[in-house]
């Protein structure tokens, strides 16, 4: 998906600035010092929702119901979009700052930001601390969603099951 995404990108420069004659188009800077950090806050973003899309997935069974469930996943990734007009009057404010750190929101939010201004190093840093905490939650959860769902045929994971511990069939306390 990535890479379609960036050839869709080096096609709409070249047929926009050779062949529309797009003058913006033509003359094309990238500045790798605002590129860095969209794309160091993007890896964790993509992982984050990736792992927890995959434990939603294995708990829900019904395609019905996961169907309904998806559009909440674009509902965060979107709040930044949303309320650009009181991000945009305080670049540096503390509503950016937050969304910056939400692992969902914090793509669009820095890549909005890095458009105006340079981010500040701590900002970067503290989102991908932030992000790197709730990947590895992600993961945990959809390794345990996948653990119990392989001990199962056919029957529903219940959140609860997921935090609690349980003796396994052997007597070993399960983690």
């Amino acid at each position: 998906m990535m890479t379609t995404w960036i050839l869709v990108g080096v096609v709409a420069v070249i047929v926009g600035g050779n062949s529309l004659d797009i003058v913006w188009l033509q003359d094309l800077n990238l500045n790798w010092r605002d590129i860095l950090p969209v794309v160091a806050v993007g890896l964790p973003s993509y992982t984050f929702a990736a792992a927890l899309m995959l434990a939603i997935g294995l708990i829900i069974g019904d395609n019905q119901e996961a169907e309904s469930i998806g559009p909440l996943f674009f509902f965060v990734a979107f709040i930044p979009l949303w309320i650009i007009l009181p991000i945009a009057r305080d670049i540096n404010g503390y509503l950016a700052i937050i969304l910056s750190s939400i692992p969902i929101a914090s793509l669009i939010t820095i890549g909005f930001r890095s458009m105006f201004i340079q981010i500040p190093l701590w900002q970067v840093l503290m989102s991908l601390t932030i992000q790197m905490i709730f990947v590895a939650g992600a993961l945990w959860l959809a390794i345990r969603t996948f653990r119990i769902g392989m001990l199962r045929s056919g029957k529903r994971i219940r959140w609860n099951e997921l935090v609690t511990r349980r003796k396994n069939f052997e007597g070993e306390e399960g983690r």
